[in-house]
């Protein structure tokens, strides 16, 4: 798969992060929702080869500020192999006008038939926010040093169906993998 030029994904991130910032100021909403469960779909597309699985995750807020969040990944590749990933991390949000500025650290675990089984650290900058009264937005800058580090961006969003239940996607865009997610969230 052919790579942008770093350059151009800067660009692409801080357009993105710009546009975020510009439309959490207007609209007016209550405050973004940490205790979640979800499930989703996985599309994986690496340089020599591709996958596709399942996630389940969640996050649980435990006081104003400091929030817990879990995922789990399943992904089989190009049908011969298959990959696991666990996340489990801490992570802090700012509440700032209409928006979440947030910060997590992570430690992951990699296992797989074919990859080299490695652990380490996911650290995340990046921020949350209502774009339409049912639609919420999210963009993120992650760094991970399990298998040879890596940088990637992350961009989200999350329609909201009723109160309780949100459909949605997620798009991964780094050096080595990109990622596409859809599925679905429950709020409790």
């Amino acid at each position: 798969m052919n790579r942008p030029a770093k350059p151009i994904v800067c660009a692409c991130v801080t357009c993105a992060f710009s546009f975020l910032l510009l439309s959490a100021t207007a609209v007016a909403e209550s405050t973004i929702r940490y205790n979640y469960l979800e499930a989703r779909y996985v599309d994986v597309e690496e340089s020599d080869v591709d996958g596709d699985g399942f996630s389940f995750g969640g996050s649980y807020l435990l006081n104003k500020d400091i929030y817990l969040r879990g995922d789990y990944q399943d992904v089989d590749l190009d049908g011969s192999a298959d990959a696991q990933i666990l996340e489990l991390g801490i992570g802090y949000r700012y509440a700032y006008q209409n928006m979440d500025l947030i910060g997590e650290i992570n430690y992951v675990d990699l296992d797989g038939d074919v990859i080299e089984t490695d652990s380490g650290v996911l650290l995340s900058a990046g921020l949350r926010t209502y774009l339409l009264p049912k639609l919420e937005a999210r963009a993120s800058f992650n760094y991970v040093t399990v298998n040879d580090n890596d940088t990637y961006v992350q961009l989200g969003a999350d329609y909201f169906l009723t109160g309780k239940l949100s459909l949605g996607g997620t798009v991964r865009l780094g050096a080595d993998v990109d990622e596409f997610t859809l599925g679905a969230r429950w709020y409790y």
